[in-house]
């Protein structure tokens, strides 16, 4: 399932998966419940 999540990422958004996830990770502690969309990889790319 990961690998395929990493595929994705590659093919359709054109994101690193590592750093992505890492990002993420980073960020939902602090990060507002009703603005977790933000966090999906098509829109962390835009705002990267």
């Amino acid at each position: 399932m990961y690998n395929k999540l990493c595929q994705r990422l590659k093919k359709l958004h054109d994101i690193n998966p590592f750093e992505w996830m890492k990002s993420v990770l980073e960020k939902i502690p602090a990060h507002q419940i009703n603005k977790v969309a933000d966090l999906l990889p098509h829109r962390w790319a835009a705002a990267q």
